[in-house]
């Protein structure tokens, strides 16, 4: 998610923008957050050769209710940026970002919202021609798209993707191939089936492919995608529910088929994902796995989960690296992470080129392996270890939400904790670091979906 070029960010007392003075470093970061005071939401750059963030300026505008997901966009050919956000209401604004004054592209009250806690859009840039792609739920279901081409101003009409299953879409993810303008969806209904299909410069697949017909859980995202670096082969994981063969499912698209690798292989050790999270690594065709199991359904059986895929198989059997990071939001704790519809407290990440990957998790209270509030965390260097959590300064609530961010040289581990305040800590490769000065970045005050988004220049 890296952009070619960046631009420091100042504040424009004059214009009442930001503006940019001079060209930075690359790996400063862009995280856009609800505003719950004025609504819309605010944007505060991490300055990555400082390692300090600028002042919080207003992004989007206003909407009719609360902003409960934020998803902002850097293209990797120009650097511009575009940034989408939900709110309650079942609003969708895309804004382009900073280096334009914020000004709207498009809005739409489209997303349904009876299942406004689930994320029923994104937005990804193609990565050659930069053209940006947004697949949104209109409640339908078929996922509706448009797309903006780099350089242009006007959004494409509505178009449909080819139809899929008999429910209501609810969760939605695009992820795009490095070096290609091919983009994979990938995509849940509320009855609980997954599909997922490509496209290549506008023209999708003929139909989706059906890989899952009940998902582990629809209340989160119990599903993820990646491309692998080098060849192009997509992997999509998810958390598989058959009765009698429960666990973390995947299969793979190779590079120039039309067709994704089915049945889906089940992991005989490792347990079904709810909350999921995969990073490729730029180096190599492994992709790093993180998830929250959700086998129990109910108060006790939901460990942090490490797996490692290198081209072809899982590398070694998937490592459990915590136990009862939080129960599924039931009346048991509804004050742990996953009483939180919608949060995600798993996020993996690679460390630039390194061949290192890190694995960060909230510890829970008890009868969790870390101390409650800390980040725990997981290193992968040919096989996971477990070092001594992370004690923040000042301390924090348990996580709701994690995103990690490869900075090149470092990682930053932006999180929410259950009472909606918004934190960020820096990983050097050997220790981990506070990055805020004392006080959280924010408050989003959201207690459900993520109110907050990030990304890398």
């Amino acid at each position: 998610m890296r952009a070619i070029t960046a631009a420091s960010l100042i504040a424009c007392a004059s214009c009442g923008r930001i503006g940019f003075d001079e060209l930075d470093t690359a790996g400063d970061v862009d995280l856009v957050f609800a505003d719950q005071t004025a609504g819309g939401t605010k944007l505060r750059r991490f300055q990555h050769a400082s390692a300090s963030w600028a002042a919080a300026v207003p992004a989007t505008p206003p909407t009719g209710a609360n902003v409960l997901w934020s998803a902002p966009r850097i293209s990797p050919v120009d650097g511009s940026e575009l940034i989408a956000v939900a709110s309650a209401s079942g609003e969708l604004d895309v804004v382009r970002g900073p280096d334009l004054a914020f000004a709207s592209t498009l809005s739409l009250t489209v997303l349904p919202t009876a299942t406004i806690d689930k994320r029923g859009f994104d937005l990804a840039f193609e990565r050659t021609s930069g053209t940006a792609v947004l697949v949104y739920s209109d409640g339908s279901t078929t996922p509706k798209y448009r797309r903006l081409a780099a350089g242009e101003t006007s959004w494409s009409a509505e178009a449909s993707v080819p139809s899929a299953g008999a429910s209501s879409t609810s969760w939605v993810e695009l992820v795009s191939r490095p070096g290609t303008d091919e983009l994979a969806l990938v995509f849940s209904d509320e009855a609980g089936e997954l599909w997922a299909l490509t496209q290549t410069a506008g023209t999708w697949d003929a139909a989706p492919t059906m890989l899952e017909s009940l998902l582990r859980t629809t209340t989160w995202q119990a599903f993820a995608a990646g491309y692998e670096s080098l060849s192009g082969d997509l992997l999509v994981v998810w958390g598989h529910s058959e009765v009698g063969a429960m666990g973390t499912a995947w299969t793979s698209k190779p590079a120039g088929q039309a067709t994704f690798t089915l049945p889906a292989t089940i992991d005989p050790v490792l347990d079904a994902a709810g909350p999921i999270d995969v990073e490729p690594d730029p180096a190599s065709d492994h992709i790093a796995i993180g998830l929250e199991e959700y086998t129990c359904g109910g108060g006790g059986c939901d460990d942090a989960w490490a797996a490692m895929w290198d081209g072809t198989q899982l590398v070694t059997q998937s490592d459990d690296v915590d136990t009862e990071i939080g129960n599924e939001g039931t009346a048991v704790d509804p004050n742990e992470y996953g009483g939180r519809p919608g949060s995600r407290p798993v996020a993996i990440s690679w460390l630039g080129s390194t061949g290192t990957a890190v694995f960060v998790w909230g510890c829970a209270t008890s009868p969790g392996m870390c101390t409650s509030g800390d980040l725990a965390w997981a290193l992968w260097q040919g096989s996971w270890s477990v070092p001594l959590e992370f004690a923040p300064s000042p301390a924090v609530g348990d996580k709701a939400t994690i995103e990690l961010l490869d900075l090149g040289d470092s990682l930053l581990a932006v999180f929410t904790d259950v009472d909606g305040d918004l934190w960020a800590k820096q990983f050097d490769g050997t220790a981990w670091h506070d990055t805020e000065g004392g006080a959280a970045l924010a408050t989003t005050g959201a207690l459900a979906a993520q109110p907050f988004g990030a990304d890398v220049r």
